[in-house]
């Protein structure tokens, strides 16, 4: 549970823990929306999204647990998840739109994507931070949402 909460690891960066849990996203994606490309992309498209709704619906929970139990700590920079959740669900839209012969077409689309989501991630409005605006709740449903 905590490999998958803490990104595989990534989360205990001290520089930008945010900015390499959503590279942990990127592998997850590369391994599920890119090298198993298959003529099936409607069979494609359902594994990828119900893989990322389980991870969502899991993630929740676990971030929860982590929160709670290992780091005691609200909201502690070491649980990732949300990054490699939110950059699967922002990648959905993008799947199918690569081809084994576009290869630098397809890794630019990627990279430009990870800058935009870790921008509009790191440097939402102030209105979008703040917690008396949400009030999302607590655990992992406050880190997630």
């Amino acid at each position: 549970m905590l490999f998958w909460v803490t990104g595989f690891g990534t989360g205990y960066s001290p520089v930008a823990p945010g900015t390499t849990g959503t590279i942990s996203g990127i592998v997850i994606f590369m391994f599920l929306g890119f090298y198993p490309y298959t003529e099936y992309k409607l069979l494609q498209l359902l594994i990828y999204l119900s893989i990322t709704a389980i991870l969502l619906i899991v993630g929740i929970r676990w971030a929860t647990i982590a929160e709670r139990d290992i780091f005691k700590k609200k909201d502690a920079s070491q649980i990732v998840i949300d990054e490699m959740v939110g950059y699967l669900i922002t990648m959905s839209g993008s799947l199918g739109s690569h081809h084994n012969k576009q290869v630098f077409s397809t890794t630019i689309l990627y990279h430009f994507n990870w800058v935009l989501y870790s921008g509009f991630f790191e440097h939402s409005p102030r209105w979008l931070t703040r917690k008396d605006y949400w009030k999302m709740g607590k655990g992992g449903i406050g880190i997630i949402v």
